[in-house]
């Protein structure tokens, strides 16, 4: 309204001031000056769109500079009867906008007293000129005009009110909708499950915190080359395994829905914690069998055994026999150890709680294997302690512990190598790490290492590793594992410095490994 009410003045103006002959200086000059005028008030339209400034102020001088340019322009065109002064109706219908539809009553008022004084003063005109015929038709002129003021007043009042109800209505529909985004998206974004929205043609649309922290590269890669598969599978549920940016192995249940436009949902749950019990809950129940087995047969296995070691060891042999009577006393001691492991796998003792120097039980076992001539000259032991705090512990168990990892990690390099045995503060406990290079560990061997007999080493029990799981847990502490194929493995343990109610782990305990 504003730009065109604009146009039409100075286009007036230019028409009006390319008319006059060159003899009517003074009124191009007046010309020259409304023209002025009228720019002058599409600036403070310009300035209105400021909102640092009082809007209404500047609409209320927006309009008199209006009023003063129309009347203008209409007092040197045939004043009132001019066809400029439909103007005011334009300025009229603008003010309903800049202001209210009482103020655009108030702006019709004015521009009808300016016309009314406007055919006073030209009828008065017609009377000293002796044209009387010419006043009906100035009186009808001037009495349409001041009626379509107020009408297009009314008309656009009305108009305005419906419009800024209609742009309240609006902005409140925008706040409530912004509310409600706002409010999804915190729900979406604390859901413990990742939501992932994909395009018909497989880019990514958006992704909630927890899918991207499952998959952070989904942020700048397709879907298809991250989350690989889920292009292939039909609607519903399926598990994957698949490996994080910590090269750890996790299990994820997806389920995919189909979108209107061609596109998909995808749900995504991290189920390991799940798994992992679920395999605890398994493996108990084999040492639990494991238990009543070994009960049963130990002590029978053990008394014949002793006295077959005993008889060996007094037997009078031949010098070329020795060899013979040193394999038999071997594999006397190897099957007595054997049975050591069955009995403590099969009923372990609860830990006996005191303070414990973890460092000083690496140090001295560190020390006592590093003598050990099958393994010195062999394999290296190198270790970085750092500080930590002493913890509530049993100590012979925490030794069986480490002797057992650092034997195993010994065993897995049959070319030699060294091991390294980390220390260090944990939050509210301390870990330690235990690094190989040795053959290193399947990935589908990784979930039974912890089985009662399972091993594929030649001469190995099997019962070593069942027993470091069985104290760790029973000191409330974890064991995480990570192993590749001839690139070794590590071991990493941590223990709480103060166990909550450390028992023997039975069939019905489960504890995080």
């Amino acid at each position: 309204m504003r730009l065109g009410l604009t146009v039409v003045l100075l286009g007036s103006l230019v028409l009006r001031w390319l008319t006059v002959g060159q003899a009517q200086v003074a009124e191009r000059e007046r010309f020259t000056l409304i023209a002025i005028l009228v720019c002058a008030a599409m600036a403070l339209s310009a300035i209105g769109l400021n909102r640092r400034v009082d809007v209404h102020r500047v609409a209320w001088l927006q309009l008199a500079m209006d009023c003063a340019a129309i009347t203008a322009v209409t007092l040197l065109t045939k004043g009132a009867s001019s066809v400029f002064g439909g103007l005011y109706v334009l300025s009229v219908v603008g003010s309903a906008y800049l202001v209210d539809g009482r103020g655009s009553l108030l702006v019709a008022a004015v521009y009808a007293t300016i016309l009314g004084l406007m055919g006073v003063w030209q009828g008065w005109e017609y009377v000293n000129l002796g044209a009387p015929e010419r006043l009906p038709g100035l009186i009808s002129d001037v009495s349409l005009r001041v009626m379509g003021f107020f009408l297009a007043a009314l008309l656009a009042g009305k108009l305005t009110e419906r419009l800024r109800a209609a742009e309240e209505q609006l902005e409140r529909q925008a706040s409530r909708t912004y509310a409600l985004e706002q409010d999804l998206s915190q729900v979406v974004g604390a859901l413990r499950s990742g939501i992932v929205l994909i395009n018909a043609d497989g880019r990514l649309r958006s992704a909630n915190p927890m899918a991207l922290d499952l998959f952070p590269a989904l942020a700048h890669h397709p879907a298809a080359e991250v989350i690989s598969g889920w292009e292939d599978q039909p609607e519903g549920a399926w598990e994957t395994v698949q490996r994080g940016e910590d090269d750890r192995a996790r299990h994820l249940l997806l389920s995919r829905s189909p979108m209107e436009d061609g596109g998909a949902v995808l749900t995504i749950e991290d189920v390991s914690r799940l798994r992992r019990m679920e395999q605890e809950v398994r493996q108990q129940e084999r040492l639990s069998a494991v238990g009543r087995f070994a009960a049963s047969i130990a002590h029978e296995v053990r008394n014949p055994l002793t006295a077959l070691s005993g008889a060996v060891q007094m037997m009078e042999v031949a010098p070329e026999d020795q060899p013979l009577r040193e394999i038999v006393l071997d594999e006397v001691a190897r099957i007595e150890r054997l049975i050591t492991d069955l009995l403590e796998s099969a009923r372990p003792q609860a830990p006996q709680l005191q303070p414990t120097d973890l460092g000083a039980i690496i140090t001295a076992v560190v020390t006592a294997m590093g003598a050990d001539p099958r393994i010195a000259g062999r394999v290296s032991l190198e270790t970085q302690l750092k500080a930590a705090p002493t913890l509530l512990a049993d100590p012979d168990q925490l030794r069986q512990v480490i002797w057992n990892l650092l034997s195993n990690a010994a065993q897995s390099m049959t070319e030699g190598g060294v091991v390294q045995v980390r220390l260090g503060a944990e939050g509210d406990g301390v870990t330690v790490m235990v690094r190989d290079e040795g053959v290193g560990i399947a990935e589908a061997d990784l979930a039974r290492i912890f089985d009662p007999f399972f091993t594929k080493r030649t001469g190995g029990t099997g019962l070593g590793l069942a027993v470091v799981d069985r104290i760790v847990r029973a000191h409330g502490g974890q064991i995480r594992v990570r192993s590749r194929l001839q690139q070794g493995t590590t071991f990493a343990i941590w223990l709480p410095l103060h166990p909550h109610n450390p028992t023997a782990p039975t069939e019905d305990q489960d504890a995080p490994r």
